[in-house]
């Protein structure tokens, strides 16, 4: 009887213990990275709707960011020159994990309204 008493109580003075705890706080989470504004474009509007958690992520690594920045200028030129918005995602899933799952999710779920192409079947 002794060695149970010896296992059982420390157990249940830990349960009471995490029990009697707050519970952890959720980490921040980057405020309005997902919410669109007015002027925003199709792309803009797709990839809120449904690269959200993508894009939070990405916009809140510095790599990712300015992975982010330099994309934003490649499509800058791509549209000026009237093409090549793929590459500029290939480039940029390139820089990095988070870019990739970014840029992937971009590609198969708004390609249409950023690279102007068609949905894949």
């Amino acid at each position: 009887m002794g060695k149970i008493a010896l296992v059982v109580v420390p157990l249940l003075a830990s349960i009471l213990a995490c029990a009697s705890s707050k519970p952890a706080e959720a980490p921040p989470s980057v405020a309005g990275a997902c919410k669109t504004s007015p002027g925003d474009d199709a792309c803009d509007l797709c990839t809120a709707a449904k690269c959200c958690a993508e894009e939070s992520t990405c916009m809140a690594d510095s790599a990712c960011k300015s992975a982010d920045d330099t994309l934003d200028a490649c499509e800058a030129k791509a549209e000026k020159a009237g093409g090549g918005l793929p590459q500029c995602y290939e480039t940029f899933g390139a820089t990095g994990t988070l870019a990739k799952k970014r840029a992937d999710c971009i590609r198969s779920s708004c390609p249409k309204e950023c690279l102007g192409a068609s949905a894949a079947p």
